[in-house]
């Protein structure tokens, strides 16, 4: 199909029609949020790297079964959503403790200049070390498509608010599950509310690496907003501004704001059934 992209998930036809629409898709947004908590933040800023995770650590395990476990074993990723609202399921599933909650926001601009610049992957070594690791092949940004559970021989994927239907007039996408070629760009429908957008990196040798990063280009992190968690406490919200205008030797520090859920969310947690029946902290990452 050369360069040509598929206007609509509809238009699709094969899965090389189907990476195509989702890499196209993928660094077309207008920002990038990644949810995580304080200790990720404040390792983010103060290394300026982003650790990408190995196929075999993603948090879907039904994931490795799509795709090839050999590609897998090759490639890395590193999550993010997309959307103009932000998702409480996010932020109840990756901001942990939920006290410690941020979502970081990334400008689309920023996020493909950062990709487009990836030259080098690094190994993760004791104590906040990083050595290069050589260059990837591939570094992309792609959506996420979802693939639905068979149903009378027919089934759905569906990215956002787009839905393919699968039937035996499409033949060629029929086989997507154990395509070598889909391996990170499809998961399971029961994940779609994630509205995933991934920065994909492979290596088409098997180089024997575990968790990798990639390095921040400079003054990207300054241009970063951090949205904290619905249930953040003010005086530690404080403390983290505080401590990132300390790592960055800024007055200005980053751009920050509250959740628009703030005060709006109660949620109960595991802590409410324990015999000491509330969360203390083994590390306090502002300390």
């Amino acid at each position: 199909m050369g360069s040509e992209k598929p206007g609509t998930i509809k238009d699709v036809k094969t899965p090389e029609e189907l990476r195509a629409y989702l890499r196209a898709k993928g660094s077309n947004h207008r920002n990038y949020l990644h949810y995580t908590n304080f200790a990720g933040l404040i390792g983010m800023v103060r290394s300026g790297y982003f650790h990408l995770s190995s196929g075999d650590r993603m948090n879907d395990r039904q994931e490795l079964l799509k795709g090839s476990r050999e590609v897998w074993k090759n490639t890395f990723i590193g999550s993010f959503a997309y959307g103009q609202n932000e998702n409480m399921a996010m932020w109840g599933l990756y901001g942990l403790p939920w006290e410690d909650a941020v979502c970081i926001i990334v400008p689309g601009r920023q996020m493909n200049e950062w990709v487009d610049s990836i030259e080098e992957v690094y190994l993760i070594g004791d104590g906040a070390t990083y050595e290069p690791a050589g260059k990837p092949s591939e570094a992309v940004l792609t959506d996420v498509a979802y693939v639905g559970e068979p149903q009378d021989g027919e089934f759905t994927v569906r990215r956002y608010d787009e839905t393919l239907r699968v039937t035996e007039g499409t033949p060629s996408l029929r086989g997507i599950n154990e395509s070598a070629r889909m391996t990170g760009y499809i998961k399971n429908d029961a994940w779609h509310y994630e509205n995933e957008v991934r920065l994909r990196v492979h290596f088409k040798h098997r180089r024997g690496l575990g968790a990798v990063a990639v390095r921040f280009p400079e003054g990207l992190v300054e241009k970063m907003t951090v949205v904290f968690g619905p249930w953040a406490k003010e005086n530690a919200v404080r403390r983290l501004e505080a401590r990132i205008k300390e790592i960055l030797k800024s007055e200005n520090g980053l751009p920050g704001r509250e959740s628009g859920y703030t005060g709006l969310v109660s949620y109960n947690t595991a802590c409410r059934y324990c015999v000491g029946g509330a969360f203390r902290r083994a590390v306090d990452p502002l300390a």
